[in-house]
């Protein structure tokens, strides 16, 4: 079953990692997008993140971004 990067399930877990990764730094709008970005773009995080599933690391990004649209808050 293929997920949908905009689903409420995915959403929300894209929503705890927010709040996971800001107990350690803060993560604005603008850093969250960049994270999602190097997913793609930078290329060990894309190997990475395709050990685990193909093409994991653009619906990450994906997710992230829409997250980001929707003022990060779950829709």
């Amino acid at each position: 079953m293929e997920k949908d990067p905009a689903g409420t399930a995915v959403q929300e877990q894209v929503a705890l990692y927010h709040q996971y990764l800001c107990t350690f730094y803060e993560v604005n709008e603008e850093r969250y997008r960049a994270l999602g970005q190097m997913y793609v773009t930078d290329e060990r995080f894309t190997a990475h993140y395709e050990k685990y599933g193909q093409g994991l690391a653009v619906f990450l990004n994906k997710a992230i971004h829409i997250f980001c649209d929707h003022g990060m808050q779950v829709k």
